[in-house]
């Protein structure tokens, strides 16, 4: 484990490397910085942190500006992160015997810290035992998606997932 992620470090390093300069560009210039938000981590009691690095790393490559607190994050500070960092969407790996009550109840924490006038998805990986896969609504939240692999993931954010306009969700 510890071997792949840091194979995956170095791999990430080398990429923003490459693209740091466009980064640091748009901040020069004064500019904000319009990149989509998302906080990315594993929930509490899931040490397997390798799947949400590849979620990190697929998002930043995708242009987004990416929290990631790790491993075994107290839901709260999912909900906590998202309201200062104004993301757009939340990722949370679930342990390997992840259930749906982890869900409910990861799902019941971070209504309490919902705001509508900041609205955002909520993605949950690693429930393949659990053959749930796509989008359902689920009140207040844009969407919760259920995505069991990376490629589900880079598919909807071909469709725009998450992605919500920081002007757009300020002003609802």
């Amino acid at each position: 484990t510890e071997a792949i992620t840091g194979a995956l470090l170095a791999i990430r390093r080398e990429w923003l490397d490459a693209h740091a300069a466009g980064f640091e560009l748009a901040g020069q210039a004064g500019l904000p910085d319009r990149r989509p938000v998302a906080v990315v981590g594993t929930l509490e009691g899931n040490r397997h942190s390798i799947g949400s690095l590849c979620i990190r790393m697929t998002l930043e490559r995708n242009g987004w500006k990416v929290f990631y607190p790790g491993p075994d994050v107290p839901t709260e500070d999912f909900g906590v992160i998202q309201m200062s960092r104004d993301a757009s969407l939340v990722c949370i790996s679930l342990p390997p015997s992840g259930t749906l009550g982890d869900v409910t109840r990861a799902l019941s924490i971070l209504r309490q810290f919902y705001n509508r006038a900041r609205p955002y998805s909520v993605a949950f990986g690693g429930l393949p035992a659990l053959s749930i896969e796509g989008a359902i609504q689920e009140d207040p939240f844009e969407s919760v998606s259920f995505l069991p692999e990376v490629s589900a993931l880079e598919d909807a954010l071909a469709s725009g997932f998450g992605a919500l306009d920081a002007a757009t969700a300020g002003a609802a």
